[in-house]
């Protein structure tokens, strides 16, 4: 519901909770913080999150994390091609990850490169359609269809298929900026 200073009260009771998951939900507040604005506390939480502890998750989940919050910092701070970096290097870890290449497309569409970061998106949707339609990623997709060209309605619509295949009811049409 997007009340953040109250998903960050909910996190901290967490940590006492699920002290298992001290890594992962101090990661999650710093990237609430960013939301909020506030970089200093995101980077401090960021940082607490990287202190691996032997009970956690293994190395490779944790070089993950830090990677894509290195990548949002940089997101934040607008260094677009270090924000694709951190996100690239996770990929490479979490190939299937279409979190991580909605992000590395949105990078390039930040660094001026419209036809790269639709390309990049829709290889992700033709790649895999059921885990690739999110509302997100298609939102994306779709605002970048209506900066390239006039044809952007009919390339919308086209999704609709697949959506009926992949998705099912419940989706929010309101992801492909039909009006």
């Amino acid at each position: 519901m997007q009340d953040y200073l109250f998903a960050v009260e909910v996190y901290e009771g967490l940590l006492e909770e699920l002290p298992r998951l001290r890594s992962q939900l101090l990661s999650v507040m710093g990237r609430l913080h960013l939301t909020l604005g506030d970089l200093p506390s995101a980077q401090t939480l960021f940082s607490l999150a990287e202190d691996r502890d032997e009970n956690e998750e293994g190395e490779e989940e944790r070089m993950v994390r830090t990677h894509i919050n290195q990548g949002l910092v940089n997101v934040f701070l607008c260094h677009w091609q270090l924000a694709k970096d951190s996100f690239e290097s996770a990929l490479q870890l979490e190939p299937t990850n279409t979190t991580l290449k909605n992000n590395i497309a949105v990078c390039t569409f930040y660094q001026g490169y419209l036809k790269e970061c639709i390309r990049e998106l829709e290889g992700v949707v033709r790649w895999s359609p059921p885990s690739s339609l999110q509302p997100a990623l298609l939102t994306n997709l779709t605002a970048t269809y209506d900066l390239e060209s006039s044809s952007a309605h009919s390339k919308k619509l086209s999704f609709l298929p697949l959506l009926g295949q992949h998705v099912g009811e419940g989706f929010p049409l309101s992801s492909l900026g039909l009006r």
